[in-house]
């Protein structure tokens, strides 16, 4: 804090000055904390000038009572993204690729402030192969609130396990603590081939965490983008260390376990952990294996090697129809 700064000086007065001296709509940001997450969610749009111009003047002027210092501004490290997808295959922060077989809750993200879990359960179609049934989204950021997002056959989206977003499409005020959409756009299909009806719930959350979550029938596809903190954290989406060789399945589970202690779990219902086969592509035979590969880049040509591996294995070992589906990531 900066010394012989004013006591009276209030939450108004320097919403005022970051209003002022970073961009974004004013007529919507109009506290302090509010300026405070636009410039930590754009800061990609923001001039660095600007935002220690901003962090300089508010320093002065008002740092005792309103909070906006630097370390409120400035990003503590790169943003990243976390892919689940299929049975489960995950695509982690810092872009390793693993998967997970067996039935149970998981951490996804295990961070001071950010919870995230999952529940993977098998599906009709998988033959006893576990995907992501459920996402529960909690913690600190979210101040005692949980999202949960299920799939479309026996799943609901909940707010506090009360329904939200019934209509499609529909949007939703989380308690002020972000917004979430129900629709059928975002980045991440734009570039898909396939022609499938989509489902997709958008969530833009404190901290800079927004979600994608494509709802299936019988499972979702998570697609999580969010900054990477001195905090530290883990899950199957792996510690985001930016080592890449550090997040494989067996390291995942030597470090958290097989599945949330019930004591942690945000579901009502805990399911106990159940082992699964683990298969790998290598145990799918050749002309399976070539044909469903054939049928994955039908859906997606430009389709990268762990998306068309875990494509390939999807189809092999469940179902045709997740060649549509992974095709869209």
């Amino acid at each position: 804090r900066q010394k012989g700064c004013s006591e009276t000086c209030n939450a108004r007065g320097c919403g005022d000055l970051c209003n002022h001296d970073v961009g974004g709509p004013a007529s919507e940001q109009k506290s302090c904390r509010e300026r405070v997450s636009w410039a930590k969610d754009n800061s990609r749009l923001v001039p660095s000038q600007t935002l220690t111009d901003a962090v300089e003047l508010v320093n002065r002027e008002c740092a005792c009572q309103c909070a906006c210092t630097e370390a409120d501004f400035v990003p503590q490290g790169p943003r990243g993204d976390c892919l689940l997808w299929g049975d489960p295959h995950i695509n982690t922060f810092d872009n390793a690729a693993s998967s997970f077989y067996g039935e149970g809750e998981v951490w996804v993200v295990k961070h001071p402030k950010v919870h995230i879990q999952a529940r993977y359960l098998a599906t009709p179609f998988t033959n006893g192969l576990a995907a992501t049934d459920t996402l529960a989204v909690g913690g600190p950021f979210l101040m005692g609130h949980v999202l949960k997002i299920g799939p479309l056959s026996s799943g609901s989206i909940t707010w506090d396990d009360k329904p939200i977003l019934t209509d499609f499409p529909s949007k939703f005020d989380a308690s002020g603590l972000g917004a979430l959409a129900y629709d059928d756009q975002g980045d991440v299909v734009e570039r898909a081939h396939s022609q499938l009806d989509r489902h997709i719930v958008h969530a833009t959350l404190p901290e800079g965490v927004r979600l994608q979550v494509m709802r299936w029938e019988n499972h979702i596809n998570v697609l999580i983008d969010m900054q990477q903190t001195q905090d530290g954290q883990d899950g199957h989406c792996g510690n985001f260390n930016g080592n890449t060789a550090d997040d494989s399945h067996d390291q995942v589970v030597a470090r958290l376990g097989n599945s949330v202690p019930q004591s942690e779990c945000m579901f009502r219902n805990y399911l106990q952990p159940k082992p699964g086969k683990q298969l790998t592509l290598d145990d799918c035979p050749e002309d399976k294996r070539s044909s469903a590969e054939a049928a994955c880049k039908q859906v997606q040509p430009d389709m990268d090697e762990d998306i068309l591996a875990g494509c390939a294995f999807d189809v092999c070992f469940a179902d045709q129809h997740y060649a549509q589906q992974d095709g869209i990531y």
